[in-house]
């Protein structure tokens, strides 16, 4: 009733605490997937790649894959995660506040194919590893009614909007102006804000932060786009 909230899991959740996360359900099951994440502060900060599932509303959970810091698939705060058709996407990141612990990857776990009995046999694979788009953390990223993947600015300074059109495997840029920044403008670009869409394919930007140290530049505005005009 959004009065009294219940805890579903408490302080003994078998992951790691951790903040910077990625969640999200999948419709087909009803499970439920946390993943990312850090935990900490620099210089002792660490960040995660695992994956957790969880069959019954987040009460108990089961790992799917570990934490492993020396993989290609790197450890990771900040990213965005989508789940299309039977897969679980996850895009960007960040591994430290600068511009050269962004990431600008896309990476995919079969949702289908889950060995719960045996994480280990479980695995991210790479979509691309190095996508043209700037590395970035704390964006905004949606797939559209038709199965059309959309990366929406993020940290820092961005304001760019970025379109796949086949799974995340390439991609070419619509727009600059997101959020009607003007070209060259500073402090315009946000992250750490919110986008959603509707059944329309109306994208919705909601807040976000323009600081390059992470606080002092918050936003409230909202922003709202329909994704066919860029077609």
């Amino acid at each position: 009733d959004g009065v009294s909230w219940e805890i579903l899991a408490s302080a003994q959740a078998p992951f790691h605490e951790r903040a910077g996360l990625a969640a999200i359900s999948y419709a087909t099951d009803g499970s439920m997937y946390v993943t990312g994440g850090c935990f900490g502060e620099f210089p002792n900060r660490v960040e995660y790649n695992d994956v957790w599932r969880s069959l019954d509303d987040g009460r108990q959970w089961e790992l799917v894959i570990a934490n492993q810091k020396q993989i290609e698939m790197h450890v990771r705060s900040g990213p965005r995660v989508q789940i299309y058709e039977h897969w679980l996407y996850i895009l960007a990141g960040e591994f430290g506040f600068s511009e050269f612990t962004q990431l600008a990857d896309v990476w995919r776990l079969d949702l289908d194919k889950i060995d719960a009995l045996n994480a280990s046999d479980n695995a991210w694979q790479m979509v691309v590893g190095d996508a043209p788009f700037a590395n970035r953390s704390g964006h905004g990223f949606v797939v559209d009614s038709k199965g059309t993947f959309w990366v929406i600015a993020g940290y820092l300074n961005l304001h760019d909007l970025w379109q796949s059109t086949d799974e995340g495997v390439s991609w070419h840029q619509t727009d600059v102006h997101v959020f009607n920044c003007a070209d060259g403008s500073k402090k315009c670009g946000r992250y750490d804000f919110w986008a959603q869409l509707d059944d329309s394919d109306n994208l919705f930007l909601y807040g976000g932060d323009s600081s390059w140290d992470t606080f002092g530049g918050e936003w409230n505005e909202t922003y709202q786009i329909n994704l066919d005009s860029y077609t």
